[in-house]
C-alpha cells in the first residue's frame, strides 16, 4: 500500500513528511513478469536476502518526480511501516498502471520480498503466458510447485482487474450516455411539436398555395426548409453552449 517515506538528508521525519508512493514487496521474478524495463542500475536479485543491507528498485515516475536531474541510485530512503535501517536505491524501471476507478502511473518501490515479508496471510502470484489463457487447474498446480502447502482461492485476468477497478468511472459515463440520449429524445419530441404548431398556424397559406398552383411536393419541402433552418440554428447555439460548458 501507500507509505510515507523520508529521504537521507532532506530533513523531514516520518511522522509528518509529506512525501508518499506505494510499496510493493516482490520476488526478483516480478519485472520480468510484467515485462518491465530496466532504466538504470539493477533489478532485484535472489541476493537481497533479510541478512544484507535493505535495497529497493523505484520506478521512473517516482525519480523523476524526487530526483528530476540526478541519479537517485544509491540515494537511501526509509519508509514508514517498515524496518529502521535506511533502504539504497539499486535501480529504476519503468512504469506500471495502477488500479483505480482512473487507472494511471503510481510512483512506486519495489522491495525484496525476503526483506519485507508481508504482514498478512495472503500474497500474490503474476503469471505470464502465451496464448490461450490457462484454467484454474493449470495455475493451482503452478502455485503449488512453489509451495504445496499453499491454498489457491481466486484468479483473475489483468484486463479484468482493470475493468472491475474503473466501475465508477463507467457507471458515471452510461449515467451521462442515459442522460444525453433522454435529452436528445426531448429535444426531437420538441422540434417535432414546434414544427406541427407552425404548420397547423400555416394551414392557411398552404390551401392558398395550392389553389394558385403548388403541389404537395412544394409544399413539404417549403416546411422542410423552414424546419432545418430552426434545427441549424438551434444546432448552432446548443454546439456554443455545449463548448462554454464543457
Amino acid at each position: 500500500g501507500y507509505q510515507g517515506f523520508v529521504v537521507e538528508g532532506d530533513g523531514l521525519q516520518l511522522t509528518d513528511t509529506p512525501k508518499r508512493a506505494f510499496a510493493r514487496a516482490v520476488s526478483p521474478n516480478l519485472f520480468a513478469a510484467l515485462d518491465l524495463r530496466l532504466l538504470a542500475g539493477r533489478f532485484l536479485t535472489d541476493d537481497d536476502i533479510a541478512s544484507h543491507p535493505p535495497v529497493a528498485v523505484i520506478n521512473s515516475s517516482l525519480a523523476a518526480k524526487y530526483w528530476p536531474s540526478q541519479s537517485p541510485l544509491g540515494r537511501r530512503v526509509q519508509l514508514d511501516g517498515g524496518p529502521a535501517a535506511w533502504v539504497e536505491i539499486v535501480g529504476v524501471v519503468s512504469d506500471t498502471i495502477g488500479f483505480g476507478n482512473q487507472p494511471q502511473v503510481v510512483d512506486g518501490f519495489y522491495l525484496p520480498l525476503t526483506q519485507w515479508p508481508p504482514p498478512g496471510l495472503g500474497m500474490g502470484f503474476i503469471i505470464r503466458h502465451a496464448g490461450v489463457a490457462p484454467d484454474e487447474r493449470s495455475l493451482q498446480r503452478a502455485v503449488w510447485l512453489v509451495d504445496p502447502n499453499m491454498q489457491f482461492f481466486a484468479h483473475q485476468s489483468f484486463a479484468q482487474l482493470y475493468f472491475r477497478a474503473a466501475w465508477r468511472t463507467r457507471f458515471v459515463t452510461q449515467l451521462v450516455v442515459t442522460f444525453a440520449l433522454l435529452a436528445v429524445a426531448l429535444s426531437l419530441a420538441g422540434i417535432h411539436a414546434v414544427n406541427s404548431f407552425f404548420v397547423a398556424r400555416r394551414l392557411g397559406e398552404f390551401g392558398i398555395r395550392i389553389a394558385l398552383g403548388a403541389t404537395s411536393h412544394n409544399i413539404r419541402r417549403l416546411v422542410l426548409r423552414d424546419s432545418l433552418r430552426l434545427t441549424l440554428a438551434g444546432l448552432a447555439a446548443g454546439a456554443v453552449l455545449a463548448f462554454a460548458a464543457s
